[in-house]
This record gives C-alpha cells, structure tokens and sequence, in this order.
C-alpha cells in the first residue's frame, strides 16, 4: 500500500516540447527541510530513476493520485522532474535521512496571487507504509512554505475512500476539515466519488 493523500492529478504535459518549454522557465528557489528522520528536497534530474518510474506504474500509486497509466523512459522522467519551475510548481522528494533514498515524493501547485496552494504526497516505498512519514514531514514542510515562501494556505483534498489517509490529516493545529465536495472526481473503475477537503492556514481565523 502506498500514502496518498490526495486524488488530484499530477500535471503531466502531453509531449516532450511543453515538457521543454517548462524547463526552460526561470526556476525559483529550491525547497530544503529537514526533520529527524528525513529530507526533503526540491528532486532534480537526477532523481529521475528506474525505481521513480516503477512508483509511477504502480497501481496503488495510481489509484491515490487518480491518475492513469502511462509509460515513461528515463529521459521523459528526467525532463518531466526538470519541468517543475520552483515558483508555481513543486516537485519536493521524501528522502530517508540516513542514507538520501528517495521513499516518497510532495507536489504543490501555488496561486501566486491568492497565495495558496495545493498539495499532494506519496509515500511509495512500501516499507515505509505505516511508519508516519507523512505525520513526521507535513507540519515542517508546510511551515516552511508559509515562513519562506509567501504561502498563507495549504489545501488537501482527499478521496473519501481512502479512509487511512484520512487519518494523516488529523494533525492538531495543523490541517482542519473543511467540505466534502460530492461525487466531484471519476476514479479509475468509472465510478464518481466525493472528495475531503482538508486545509491549513498560516493564519487561522476565530
């Protein structure tokens, strides 16, 4: 089993030349956080593995982030990681800290007028299910965003199926609930299904 806490979509462009356009974009600052147990880091080409592609063809890993097969070659992954800009798009890698392996990877689309933004995460390495990675991770992380990056809210939606990750959210003074937005996704057997909205605020209202 994989830690999937939302069921939104990657944005994976359809071609190599959007995926290069992306590249070519000027790059923000790269995100480095550290906790007891692990690192996360801004992933970069050459994080781009056989082993990252595997995750990305695992139906686990599918199903959590709603999104469907498809096939990638060590350069399309490499291209595709490249292609997160640092400013609007993160791609943020889960590192074990003792040894810098990569287990699980956080991606967050950023509105950079309402400064908010979306977040999604993985845990892939199945040894690692269980073990509170993303309880250990989300509160630094998110921190980290409002302190450094000029973000003031991150949400989460959750498919409501996913009744583990939903357990993840219930972190004290971080993550509140905030709707149930009904039948708004199609998952992979054809089937609507509502999402959970969980959001944290680097300012909580009364």
């Amino acid at each position: 089993m994989t830690e999937l806490p939302m069921a939104i979509p990657l944005k994976i462009p359809s071609n190599k030349a959007d995926l290069l356009a992306q590249a070519r974009q000027s790059r923000g600052r790269p995100i480095n956080v550290r906790t007891d147990g692990f690192h996360l880091r801004t992933m970069r080409s050459r994080d781009g593995t056989q082993q990252l592609i595997s995750w990305l063809q695992d139906d686990d890993v599918l199903r959590g982030l709603n999104i469907p097969r498809r096939e990638w070659t060590l350069d399309q992954i490499k291209t595709f990681i490249t292609s997160y800009d640092c400013v609007k798009r993160h791609l943020v890698g889960i590192f074990e800290r003792r040894n810098e392996a990569l287990i699980g990877f956080y991606t967050l689309d950023v509105n950079l007028t309402h400064k908010s933004a979306q977040i999604t995460a993985a845990v892939c390495d199945r040894s690692f299910v269980g073990r509170n990675v993303l309880r250990e991770t989300a509160r630094p992380f998110i921190i980290h965003l409002f302190e450094t990056r000029d973000i003031e809210k991150v949400s989460a939606r959750v498919l409501a199926s996913n009744k583990r990750i939903i357990f993840n959210f219930i972190i004290p003074d971080l993550f509140v609930y905030e709707a149930k937005l009904r039948q708004e996704v199609i998952v992979k057997d054809g089937r609507r299904e509502d999402l959970l909205i969980f959001a944290c605020h680097k300012s909580p209202s009364s």
